[in-house]
């Protein structure tokens, strides 16, 4: 039986401005987050703006040959949430779109890790936006999202928000 999310945790996600969930592993880090009662929900309905950074490569036994639709599918499925529902569990997924140097890649030997896919059609298709971005812009948004203001630092609509950032950070 799942544990019920504190008081503290449901206050935070309903007075939160921005929800960010990933990157991590996902059905080891960022999923089990949801399935703590109450908090998939909370996130649901919450007004915030809330982005799921999609992880660059996959996990070998996890999220082999995963594109990002089938991260995105996985967190829609497991947190109960409706595809193009209006509470949604994020607007926004954050998406690599430049392969890694061939050189900084694994040497194919038997199963390896390899890059997430970026399948924008089918994305979109379960009513969340994709915001593709260079591979290091990734990295860089995952260690300073609660430091700097979003114009500086992603176009479109995320910069939409121009208020300072109270984040709830659902996973890491």
């Amino acid at each position: 039986m799942a544990p019920d999310a504190t008081p503290a945790v449901l206050e935070a996600i309903a007075n939160a401005e921005l929800i960010v969930l990933g990157p991590g592993s996902l059905y080891t880090s960022v999923i089990p987050n949801l399935l703590i009662k109450g908090i998939a929900p909370a996130v649901m309905q919450s007004t915030a703006l809330k982005i799921y950074v999609c992880n660059v490569m996959t996990q070998l036994g996890e999220t082999t040959n995963y594109s990002a639709a089938d991260h995105v599918e996985a967190l829609l499925a497991h947190s109960g949430a409706l595809k193009n529902s209006p509470d949604k569990l994020f607007q926004t997924v954050l998406v690599n779109n430049r392969m890694p140097d061939a050189e900084i890649l694994p040497t194919p030997k038997g199963d390896v890790p390899t890059p997430v896919i970026y399948d924008v059609e089918r994305v979109q298709a379960l009513g969340v936006e994709a915001e593709p971005h260079p591979f290091l812009l990734v990295q860089i948004l995952c260690i300073t999202i609660q430091r700097l203001s979003p114009k500086r630092l992603l176009p479109g609509s995320i910069a939409k928000r121009t208020s300072e950032w109270n984040s709830v950070m659902i996973s890491r």
